[in-house]
C-alpha cells in the first residue's frame, strides 16, 4: 500500500513539474499572441502567423524567430524579387526609372481580370519604370509585375522565371521557388501569362530567413525602394486623364491605419494558399529592423488583411525595445581584454540593452563578441584596429580613469562571463537537484517500509530538492 502512495505522490509531482514549467518556457519564448495582446491589440488566436522572423538590418542578425525555415506560400510578396531585378536592371544600364513602356494588349487584358488584383490599364499609355514600380508595390497590380517582367526579359517570360531563381540561389535563399513573376498562379491569367515549362498552378515558395535575405541585400543595395513604399498613398500619372490614386496596403506604415514610428515599408502578399503576410521595415535613429510574418489567419476570414499588421507591430517594437545599434565604443577609448589596449576608431554593433557588450580581441582588431545567429553566411564581426598600451602609458591611464570616474560614469564595458557556460551551469544544477530529489524519494520509501524515523523529513528534504531544480531550470530557460 505504502509502495502505490509513493507512487501515486511521485506522479503527483511530476505531473506538478510539467504544469508549472510548460507556461514558464511560454512565457520565456515570448509567444507572438501574448506579445501582440501585451502590446495593447485584441486579436483571436485564429490570426496566429504561421512563420516570422526579425532581423537587423546592418548585419542580419536574427533577433526574433518562429518556424524562420518553414516554405510557405507567398503571394505578391513575390513582386519584391521582381522589383529588385528591376532595380539589378537599372544599375546595369538597362534602362532608368524614367524610361517609358507602353501598354499592349496583353497587359489590357490581364488588367481586366476581376480576380487579380490591379490597376486600370489603357491601350497604347506610356507608364514610366518608375509608375510601373508604384504599380508593383503599392496597389500589387499584376498587370504592372508582368508588364515590368516581360520588358526586363524582352518578353520571354520563361527566362524571367529562370533569372528569379538564379537570384535567389546566389543570394542563398535555399528554400525559395518560383513558378511566376507577380505571386498569382500563371493558371489564373486567363492565357495570357504562361512561363514555358514551368507548372501553370505552381505556386511560389519561400521561408521567413529567405524573404528577410531578400530584403537585407535589397535595403543594402537599392535602399531607394523605399521611397516607393513609405507613403500611405500614393499616385501614377498625376495630371492625366489617366491618374490613379492608391493607398497602401501596408497598414504599419507611418500615418496608416496602424502605423508605427519608422515604418517605411515594404510589401503584403494575400491568396487562399497562403492566408495574409507582409515584409516591413522600420529604422529608429542608428537602428533599422526589417520583418516577416508569414500564413496569418485564413482566406475565408479577410480580416487577417489587418490583423497582419499588430502582430507584426508588437514583434517589431518589441525587438526596438530590446536592442540598439550603435556606437559601443569611442576612438581613443582604452579597455582591458585583458590587455590594456587603445581603439583607434570607433566601433559600432548591436547590443542588448540592460546587458553590457563583451568584446573579441584578435591581434590588433577588436570586434563585439555574438551568439546571434545571422540570416547572412559567413558573416564576420565588424573589427576596428587597436594598439597595445604601454606600462607607463597605462598606469597614467588608469589615474585619468580614476579622476574621470569621480566626475562621470563612463559604463565601460568589461569582459563577463561566458554567458554559454553559465547556462550550461544552470542546466547542470537543475539536473543535479532533480536527481538529488529522486535519491530522497526513493530514501524516503525505503525508510518508511522499515518503519524508521526520519521518512517525513527526508521525503520534505526531497521537496526542497524539486523546488531548487524548477528554480534552476527556469534560470536556465530565461538565460
Amino acid at each position: 500500500m505504502k509502495k502505490k502512495s509513493f507512487i501515486i505522490r511521485t506522479m503527483v509531482l511530476v505531473a506538478f513539474i510539467a504544469l508549472f514549467i510548460k507556461p514558464m518556457i511560454s512565457l520565456a519564448q515570448d509567444d507572438v499572441m501574448t506579445l501582440t495582446r501585451e502590446a495593447g491589440y485584441e486579436i483571436d488566436d485564429s490570426f496566429r502567423p504561421k512563420a516570422s522572423i526579425i532581423i537587423e538590418a546592418e548585419e542580419g542578425q536574427i533577433l526574433w524567430g518562429d518556424n524562420i525555415d518553414t516554405p510557405l506560400s507567398i503571394a505578391s510578396i513575390t513582386k519584391v524579387m521582381t522589383a529588385y531585378l528591376a532595380f539589378e536592371a537599372i544599375e546595369k544600364g538597362a534602362f532608368t526609372l524614367e524610361t517609358l513602356v507602353p501598354v499592349d494588349q496583353t497587359i489590357v487584358d490581364i488588367s481586366n481580370i476581376y480576380s487579380l488584383s490591379n490597376n486600370k490599364m489603357v491601350l497604347g499609355v506610356d507608364y514610366s519604370i518608375a509608375d510601373i514600380l508604384t504599380l508593383m508595390l503599392i496597389p500589387s497590380s499584376n498587370a504592372a509585375t508582368v508588364m515590368m517582367s516581360n520588358f526586363i526579359s524582352n518578353n520571354d517570360e520563361a527566362a524571367f522565371i529562370d533569372l528569379m531563381n538564379e537570384t535567389a540561389q546566389k543570394l542563398g535563399m535555399k528554400n525559395t521557388t518560383y513558378y511566376n513573376s507577380s505571386g498569382a498562379t500563371a493558371a489564373s491569367f486567363e492565357g495570357h501569362y504562361s512561363p514555358k515549362g514551368y507548372d501553370p498552378d505552381g505556386d511560389n515558395l519561400s521561408t521567413p530567413r529567405d524573404l528577410a535575405i531578400l530584403t537585407y541585400h535589397f535595403l543594402k543595395k537599392y535602399p531607394e525602394v523605399l521611397e516607393f513604399t513609405k507613403n500611405p498613398t500614393v499616385t501614377v500619372l498625376p495630371g492625366t486623364e489617366y491618374e490613379e490614386t492608391f493607398e497602401t496596403y501596408v497598414f504599419s506604415v507611418e500615418g496608416a491605419k496602424y502605423g508605427i514610428k519608422g515604418m517605411d515599408g515594404l510589401k503584403t502578399g494575400s491568396s487562399p494558399s497562403a492566408g495574409f503576410g507582409y515584409i516591413g521595415t522600420a529604422k529608429r535613429n542608428e537602428t533599422r529592423l526589417i520583418e516577416v510574418v508569414l500564413g496569418v489567419g485564413s482566406w475565408e476570414n479577410q480580416d487577417g488583411e489587418e490583423m497582419r499588421h499588430p502582430i507584426g507591430n508588437a514583434l517589431i517594437e518589441k525587438a526596438f525595445k530590446d536592442y540598439d545599434y550603435k556606437q559601443i565604443v569611442d576612438k581613443g577609448d582604452e579597455l582591458t581584454l585583458p590587455q590594456q589596449v587603445k581603439v583607434l576608431e570607433p566601433l559600432v554593433g548591436l547590443v542588448e540593452k540592460g546587458n553590457k557588450p563583451e568584446f573579441e580581441l584578435e591581434g590588433t582588431q577588436l570586434s563585439l563578441k555574438s551568439n546571434r545567429e545571422s540570416v547572412i553566411a559567413n558573416r564576420k564581426e565588424k573589427a576596428v584596429p587597436v594598439e597595445l598600451v604601454s606600462k607607463k602609458k597605462k598606469e597614467k591611464s588608469e589615474a585619468k580613469s580614476i579622476k574621470k570616474s569621480e566626475t562621470k560614469d563612463h559604463d565601460q564595458p568589461q569582459k563577463l562571463e561566458s554567458s554559454s557556460f553559465y547556462k550550461l551551469k544552470t542546466i547542470a544544477l537543475s539536473l543535479l537537484s532533480f536527481l538529488l530529489f529522486l535519491l530522497f524519494m526513493v530514501l524516503a520509501n525505503f525508510i518508511g517500509k522499515k518503519k524508521k524515523p526520519g521518512a517525513k523529513t527526508i521525503f520534505f528534504i526531497g521537496i526542497f530538492a524539486l523546488l531548487a531544480c524548477l528554480y534552476f531550470m527556469v534560470k536556465a530557460i530565461l538565460l
